[in-house]
């Protein structure tokens, strides 16, 4: 489930809240999240384009921000892991081989 590259699906975030006994109004609260716009976006009513769906969507990986960060949950923590530094990096290593 860490892959940078793509979002997780809906059920890979149900089973991991499960795995970990969490509900989602647990995890709604500990994120400052409204539980019923959770529920919404985890049963595909909402399209998360904008505003708080959207926001709950990049928290839980079901999305992947454009600007290439994504979010990703590990352990019981809720971590944020951007791919910018790493392209950077690669950058640089590039340019010094040359």
């Amino acid at each position: 489930m860490n892959n940078l590259d793509s979002a997780k699906s809906i059920q890979q975030v149900r089973d991991w809240m499960e795995s970990r006994g969490l509900t989602v109004i647990d995890w709604a609260n500990e994120y400052g999240f409204n539980p019923s716009n959770v529920y919404r976006v985890l049963n595909g009513i909402s399209k998360c384009k904008r505003g708080e769906s959207h926001k709950i969507a990049l928290a839980l990986g079901l999305k992947v921000e454009k600007t290439g960060a994504v979010h990703l949950m590990q352990g019981s923590q809720h971590q944020v892991a951007t791919l910018q530094d790493s392209q950077k990096l690669h950058t640089k290593e590039c340019s010094t081989m040359n």
